[in-house]
């Protein structure tokens, strides 16, 4: 009996410390991350396809790249798989729809009302940039459902507690552009919060649910579509 003790109690010696050092791993790779993107938002300004192609994908695919590297991940392992993926794009659309209404009523509270953005609707435009907010979604939700999510893994077995850590970690990568970038009002900004609260929650359920990154890529370039075409 004492040796079964003893075991157990190594066990969970190594258990923990395993769990500091995945802690240790995810604050230090996103106030890496979180430092090169804000000091980038605040001193650059270069064309939005520029930031959204090729930035992200240095800034936010690279610590992936490496810790999956060092992790040995394979694709399944951030939810690049066609597991589900029908279920997983319907949902997406869904939820990104939905959320896109949700949005439009705080536009509505932020504006007294709802305006088309200042630029022709034309197909092309609307295709460019429909592909723009989907290679947005897809590097955002990479590092955040797929990287991060893979981490807290690691450490929280419910799954509540990996969802609202990833969710305050993506609101915290926004909230510097919010404040400092737009400028916005108090009430706006509690708006803009909640929606990206709603929208990150939103998608790490269904990345639970389904296994796959394109339900919360889908959802959250929808999303992005709805609310920039009414502002």
């Amino acid at each position: 009996m004492a040796e079964v003790g003893t075991e157990e109690i190594k066990n969970l010696k190594v258990s923990t410390i395993q769990k500091l050092l995945s802690l240790r791993e995810v604050i230090l790779l996103y106030l890496v991350i979180l430092l090169l993107w804000g000091l980038y938002r605040l001193l650059f300004r270069l064309p939005v396809w520029f930031e959204e192609v090729v930035l992200k994908a240095a800034v936010f695919g690279i610590p992936v790249y490496l810790t999956s590297r060092r992790h040995q991940w394979n694709w399944k392992d951030l939810g690049i798989t066609g597991t589900n993926l029908s279920a997983s794009v319907y949902m997406g659309i869904f939820l990104g729809v939905l959320l896109g209404v949700v949005g439009n009523i705080g536009n509505i509270i932020r504006h007294g009302g709802l305006a088309l953005a200042p630029f022709g609707l034309s197909s092309e435009t609307m295709g460019g940039f429909l592909i723009l907010s989907l290679i947005t979604a897809f590097w955002e939700q990479l590092l955040f459902c797929g990287m991060f999510g893979r981490l807290l893994g690691e450490m929280f077995r419910d799954e509540w507690s990996q969802a609202w850590i990833v969710t305050l970690l993506f609101v915290g990568l926004h909230l510097p552009s919010l404040v400092f970038i737009q400028h916005l009002p108090a009430v706006q900004l509690a708006v803009a919060v909640i929606l990206l609260i709603l929208l990150q929650l939103g998608n790490m359920i269904l990345f639970f649910r389904y296994k796959n990154l394109a339900a919360p890529v889908m959802a959250q370039a929808l999303w992005g579509v709805t609310v920039f075409l009414f502002r």
